[in-house]
């Protein structure tokens, strides 16, 4: 039974809707954060918020996997940058 959190929950995710709902509005180059803001919350709260799922597991979970696929992709556009770099018909000036 879940529903004593109900009052704890709620609030946050109206509170999360509307700074998203916001920031989609007011976006002038497309739908990007806003959206993904909002299909992120009604992911979070619509499939993983059940009696034997972990909201803040499912969420930290997500966000250190995107951290770590950011960081790998950074690496990987650095070593390939340098390594052409060092050749004189690929050198960037």
């Amino acid at each position: 039974d879940w529903s004593d959190t109900l009052l704890f929950i709620v609030p946050l995710l109206w509170i999360g809707a509307m700074m998203f709902s916001y920031m989609h509005v007011k976006e002038s180059s497309g739908s990007g954060a806003g959206f993904g803001g909002l299909t992120t919350l009604g992911i979070l709260f619509g499939q993983y918020l059940t009696p034997d799922g972990d909201l803040m597991f499912s969420a930290l979970y997500r966000v250190s996997s995107i951290l770590f696929a950011i960081v790998a992709t950074l690496l990987v556009t650095y070593t390939v940058h340098r390594i052409l770099n060092s050749f004189e018909a690929t050198r960037f000036s």
